[in-house]
């Protein structure tokens, strides 16, 4: 098992041959990836080069993922720092990822507005609004628990929504039931992974969105902080 050593061993190496690695993280569902090179690297901490614009999702994360091309190799990391003007992060606090990592790496997007979903079998019906959405599966939002709207592990049910695109009618099983903020997230998986247009189209729809509310928070913040920098150093 690939312990923190190792992954500060392999970031070395990716020193030595200034090869790329891939910094992750995710946005509203989605993963974003951000190519980076090493610039300098210790026992603890790692200074790392990275490219814009979707490298402002380091700016609010309190860790992320590296993916070290070539080596199999997965890894996750402490934001000490980071410097949007000069497209620097520092990081420490190396340890692996050993578990679950294939499912996160699936866009699972959230929606703009309320979309209503309808999640039923025999015993029960329960509607409540879209959480997310990947093609392979669904999370539903859940305000409070109760007694009509608890669907068992491993339970069949039947899905419908109605997306911008059309409605959409698929089988699926539940997956479980997670607590998040403010709301519980009910996970149902497709019984099959699904390329019904609808979903796909709107998967990619949202993906576009999302990754352009990014590019907009980097100029923004990039234009915000190099004012600022000129206004302390008497160059505007």
């Amino acid at each position: 098992m690939v312990n923190g050593g190792q992954i500060v061993e392999n970031l070395s190496q990716k020193l030595n041959q200034q090869e790329k690695i891939i910094l992750l993280n995710f946005y509203k569902g989605v993963p974003i990836k951000v190519d980076a090179w090493l610039k300098s690297i210790s026992a603890e901490k790692a200074v790392l080069q990275m490219e814009p614009p979707y490298s402002i999702c380091l700016s609010w994360e309190g860790e992320t993922w590296l993916l070290l091309e070539g080596t199999g190799v997965i890894g996750r990391a402490v934001v000490e720092s980071f410097d949007l003007l000069a497209g620097r992060v520092v990081l420490s606090g190396f340890k692996p990822e050993n578990t679950g990592f294939d499912r996160r790496t699936v866009a699972r997007v959230e929606p703009r507005s309320h979309i209503e979903v309808a999640v039923e079998n025999e015993d029960r019906r329960m509607i409540e609004y879209l959480a997310d959405i990947s093609t392979k599966g669904i999370g539903v939002r859940i305000p409070a628990l109760g007694p009509q709207q608890v669907f068992s592990e491993g339970e069949a049910v039947e899905v419908s929504l109605r997306l911008p695109q059309g409605k959409v009618v698929v089988p699926g099983v539940i997956q479980n039931v997670s607590r998040g903020e403010d709301f519980y997230r009910l996970g149902i998986r497709f019984d099959e992974e699904q390329n019904h247009p609808f979903i796909t189209t709107y998967i990619a729809q949202r993906q576009e969105a999302i990754l352009q509310i990014l590019k907009i928070r980097y100029d923004f913040e990039h234009k915000k902080q190099r004012e600022k920098s000129q206004i302390a150093t008497g160059t505007l």
